[in-house]
């Protein structure tokens, strides 16, 4: 099972040990011991595949369950880069149940996302090959410019034929929402796509 094999990954050492001495953290962490990790969630069977990059490292450590964007509690507490993009999703007629969406690396880093290496991506490449191929999707939204660096990188999807299309990342739309109504037409891209060819 792919959770249990993401669970047991320790080939990035690097990406192990929470650097924090909060007392309150480290107690949770053993509790928790996956930690730290994020896992893909949605529809097994989905046409669409969305890939961020990792799970945020502040919300790794209070989140009990951590999925992308904490999808669903984002959607529930009404805030959250993952509320931005589900509402774009909703307007170009995207249901969440229609999606499978995961993290192109399962584990945060803890200083700076941008620092992953070749041997990190190396390690964890595997996982998000083996969710292709269970999902089969038809297109696979990668969301931000390192997504789309290191997804094109691994050269996963050699030889398959699956569309790509490159999204800004949600987050990144919170921080400049002027951008907003270019990211909701990326999705309406998607959304002619889907009708014209699916």
């Amino acid at each position: 099972m792919l959770l249990e094999k993401i669970n047991k990954c320790e080939l990035c050492k690097d990406l192990l040990e929470i650097k924090c001495d909060d007392l309150f953290i480290n107690k949770f962490h053993e509790k928790y011991p996956a930690l730290g990790k994020s896992y893909g969630v949605g529809n097994k069977n989905a046409k669409i595949l969305i890939v961020g990059l990792s799970p945020s490292y502040h919300r790794c450590l209070t989140a009990k369950e951590l999925h992308p964007f904490n999808f669903k509690t984002q959607i529930q507490e009404n805030v959250g880069s993952g509320k931005i993009m589900y509402d774009c999703m909703r307007k170009c007629n995207i249901n969440f149940d229609d999606v499978y969406i995961t993290n192109l690396f399962k584990c945060s880093f803890l200083e700076d996302k941008n620092n992953y290496t070749s041997d990190h991506l190396n390690n964890c490449i595997k996982f998000l090959k083996e969710e292709i191929e269970t999902i089969n999707p038809k297109i696979i939204i990668l969301l931000g410019k390192s997504v789309s660096k290191y997804f094109r990188q691994s050269e996963i999807l050699k030889e398959k034929n699956i569309r790509t299309f490159d999204l800004f990342h949600p987050a990144y739309i919170q921080r400049n929402y002027s951008m907003l109504n270019k990211y909701l037409e990326q999705w309406k891209n998607i959304e002619r796509v889907i009708k014209e060819c699916y």
